[in-house]
């Protein structure tokens, strides 16, 4: 695991209410795009857990 993907799981405990398996599904989704990486970690904290919740349903 690299320091981005590091960063990405850190910001994902910390700014997120997502379950276990939600937080796996996602982290997948989002690393398998360092342009959606840079894109995640530049959301504000206030708004990550609406965008990866959105990103999860598929609306985004």
């Amino acid at each position: 695991m690299n320091d981005r993907h590091m960063q990405l799981r850190d910001e994902l405990k910390r700014t997120t209410t997502l379950t276990t398996i939600e937080h796996h599904k996602v982290a997948r989704m989002i690393m398998q795009d360092n342009a959606m990486v840079s894109y995640f970690l530049s959301v504000p904290d206030n708004d990550k857990d609406e965008w990866v919740r959105v990103l999860l349903d598929g609306t985004i």
